[in-house]
């Protein structure tokens, strides 16, 4: 075993093409010849990939998801412990390391006697086999203790990356740097503080200027853990932050629900950054990244979306019979990259802004909640019940300020608004996906402490509203 900082130099091996047999692996696994060739891309221009995985004694709590094949050619959604879900991960990554000659160093997070740490295609081609060996071996054996010390770890990759970064721009190379977690940055004695995560993002602040490209996997639901993470990826650049596979589908469907979002593009996250990718569970994507993400998915030159709609969208039907169908995580059955229907009520409908309802001077509590319940909540003609669940968060962000004269605030402006035809699907696990995200937003632990009364007022009979209408649909 070496040490972390213990550098050979970047790799500077010929990765510009893939034989036979690395091309069929990768199309076994599912990646479609546009995945490739971007792989192939991705690839050359990085030197070394960092695959650091958190080691500590609560990753043997089972609250971890994964997807498995079952009998019948389809897929079972099972749970695990983030031990479990993070065995998975190393399992694929060094099959595909060693498979594709991939520099890559597998590195427990926590270091104690006797060091966690494998290395694959570094030394050259003779020793892969025996290296990808000894990486399973490491990850079939994990050895557990208490702390979760990524300051540590960070500064290792930094004091890397600086011995080597001239030489990497000069070659326009980089370095991958991938971390597996379950939980928040920890001192070495497992202390979780702010001042600890706040030693975290200086750590992270300091690679920024450096060739590198980080890629933060999270194996929890604790929203505290992924609130954390992602506030981290609002802050830097060249960061993706994504959760297990099912979560991460669900987070695409909600702004994006005319994607697949297939196994296998997760996996594709999961080995490098790409921007577009990383934007397709945040926001509905406009036209020239519907483009490139089309472009990414299939090997064919298409159209510019933005100036002939109908010729991308037959363009885009074409590449699509040429690629096989991808298991859909949430309609749970085999579908295509893409549903063309859902693409084009989506884009070729002029999209419309939520109208703010009654603007007024000044409002009372009481008239507030009247306005609230007769404008947004309740069916007309007799307001006697509630409207769905999915029309409520449709339309939700019709009542923020300024609506019904309360005071603006920049909160309201942060939700980011779910597709309608996400709402109208009729899935369940979106939808309660969707509830709890509007039901986070609303918490009164989560809201500013400068609202005013009529803002919080606001917030919680939404809240109340919201948590009532799901009632009736989980009853």
């Amino acid at each position: 075993m070496t040490t972390i900082t213990q550098a050979t130099g970047p790799n500077n091996s010929d990765r510009s093409s893939l034989t036979a047999m690395q091309l069929q692996i990768l199309q076994n696994q599912g990646f479609s010849l546009g995945m490739i060739n971007s792989l192939i891309q991705t690839t050359r221009l990085t030197s070394l990939r960092f695959i650091v995985f958190d080691n500590s004694a609560n990753m043997n709590i089972h609250a971890s998801k994964m997807i498995k094949p079952s009998g019948n050619d389809g897929f079972n959604i099972i749970n695990c412990s983030r031990l479990e879900e993070i065995q998975d991960f190393l399992t694929f990554h060094s099959q595909i390391a060693g498979a594709l000659a991939l520099p890559a160093r597998f590195i427990a997070l926590s270091y104690f006697p006797p060091l966690q740490f494998s290395s694959i295609a570094e030394k050259g081609a003779q020793f892969i086999d025996r290296e990808v060996i000894s990486t399973q071996e490491l990850i079939s054996n994990i050895k557990l203790s208490g702390a979760r010390p990524f300051s540590n770890r960070v500064a290792d990759v930094a004091r890397y990356v600086s011995t080597f970064a001239d030489s990497l721009r000069l070659e326009g190379k980089s370095v991958t740097f991938v971390l597996l977690t379950g939980g928040l940055p920890s001192d070495d004695l497992g202390n979780e503080t702010e001042a600890e995560k706040n030693r975290f993002i200086q750590a992270l602040n300091k690679l920024e200027g450096f060739p590198v490209h980080l890629i933060i996997r999270i194996c929890t639901d604790e929203q505290a853990v992924v609130d954390f993470y992602n506030s981290i990826d609002n802050n830097l650049l060249s960061i993706d932050v994504l959760d297990d596979y099912y979560s991460e589908a669900l987070e695409v469907f909600l702004r994006n629900p005319w994607l697949n979002y297939g196994m296998v593009l997760h996996r594709f996250r999961e080995m490098a950054y790409t921007p577009i990718l990383d934007a397709i569970d945040e926001r509905k994507l406009e036209f020239e990244e519907v483009w490139q993400l089309c472009s990414l998915l299939f090997n064919t030159a298409l159209p510019d979306p933005s100036l002939n709609w109908k010729s991308f969208l037959q363009e885009v039907s074409v590449a699509i019979k040429k690629e096989n169908q991808q298991w859909n995580p949430i309609k749970k059955k085999f579908t295509p990259w893409l549903d063309l229907h859902m693409l084009d009520v989506t884009y070729a409908t002029k999209e419309t802004k939520p109208v703010r309802l009654l603007q007024q001077r000044s409002v009372t509590i009481a008239d507030l909640k009247t306005n609230i319940l007769t404008q947004w909540a309740l069916q007309p003609p007799a307001f006697q019940s509630l409207k769905p669940i999915n029309e409520l968060i449709e339309t939700v962000a019709c009542t923020f300020p300024p609506a019904f004269g309360i005071e603006e605030h920049s909160y309201f402006l942060k939700w980011i608004v779910i597709s309608p035809a996400a709402l109208r699907s009729g899935e369940k696990d979106p939808m309660k996906r969707a509830v709890r995200k509007m039901k986070f937003f609303l918490h009164p632990d989560k809201l500013p402490k400068n609202l005013s009364e009529q803002q919080i007022f606001l917030c919680k009979m939404l809240w109340d509203i919201v948590s009532d209408a799901w009632a009736l649909v989980v009853d």
